[in-house]
């Protein structure tokens, strides 16, 4: 099997997930697309959105749960799963656990179960990050011993689950992508965020000297990345040497935000909603 016949976008009605399905919508020949997720597909779409919801597939479910993750399988016929949710920062600790670590697992489970061949991971960038800074990192850069916090913490145990699972002998294969800070259409969590610093008068803080830089990715990069290391894993002359890399994205030029803000205010937070919507 050599392209993608159907892909099950696991958190295919959040951020992340409609940047995908979009990617997969464009691609010829098309695949059946369909998106499992607790929550139904946004009724209000951004205008950078043009695939037709009626082609897309829902299977409502918990991805914890190994009956709810085998019938979406099943009933896709997926010879290719996305594994793109996740809690957004900030939340209990319990809930990456849960999410990242046993649905992860649960996840790779389930693929292997049902006769799945590729499984593409959507990791963190920050994983890596010990406080310290980090210049031009790759897949190579050591994990720390001393997490940051839970959710990188949980991204890297699920990461590491989903690249220990890969097995050519049984036709499965797996990747995991690291991206940096993602941005772009559909965005709720960057955008409404500066809203927030502007808005309370916030951006007149200052820690350090204001130099740090920061990478960001856009939306529609990180899915294209995914379908492409789908299409590498199909292809067997391609696939083998893709197994154990975690694939470098294009990112946008690093960025200070620091005096950005200051400068722009509410301005600036007006111009990116508008930019991004």
């Amino acid at each position: 099997m050599s392209k993608i016949e159907s892909v099950l976008i696991i958190g295919g009605s959040g951020f992340l997930g409609l940047h995908l399905i979009q990617q997969f919508f464009d691609i010829n020949p098309k695949p059946d697309i369909h998106i499992f997720d607790v929550r139904d597909l946004p009724e209000k779409l951004s205008k950078q959105f043009t695939f037709n919801v009626n082609d897309i597939k829902f299977h409502k479910g918990d991805l914890t749960s190994p009956n709810d993750m085998e019938n979406a399988i099943n009933e896709s016929k997926a010879n290719v799963v996305v594994h793109c949710a996740s809690p957004m920062h900030g939340q209990n600790p319990d809930i990456y656990d849960i999410v990242n670590v046993k649905g992860t697992r649960n996840v790779i489970d389930m693929c292997k179960k049902c006769g799945v061949n590729v499984l593409v991971y959507t990791s963190s960038a920050g994983v890596i990050f010990n406080g310290q800074d980090v210049h031009n990192a790759d897949e190579t850069w050591p994990i720390p011993e001393v997490p940051m916090d839970p959710y990188n913490e949980t991204k890297a145990v699920a990461e590491n689950m989903v690249l220990k699972a890969n097995d050519p002998d049984n036709d499965f294969y797996t990747v995991a992508l690291r991206p940096a800070g993602i941005f772009g259409p559909g965005d709720r969590q960057l955008v409404p965020g500066l809203r927030q610093v502007a808005k309370l008068g916030q951006s007149k803080f200052q820690i350090g000297d204001n130099n740090n830089l920061f990478d960001w990715t856009y939306a529609g990069n990180v899915a294209d990345a995914h379908v492409l290391a789908a299409q590498k894993l199909l292809d067997p002359k391609q696939g083998q040497r893709s197994l154990v890399k975690l694939s470098s994205l294009p990112t946008t030029p690093p960025l200070i935000f620091g005096p950005w803000l200051v400068q722009f205010g509410k301005q600036m937070v007006t111009l990116l909603s508008m930019l991004l919507s």
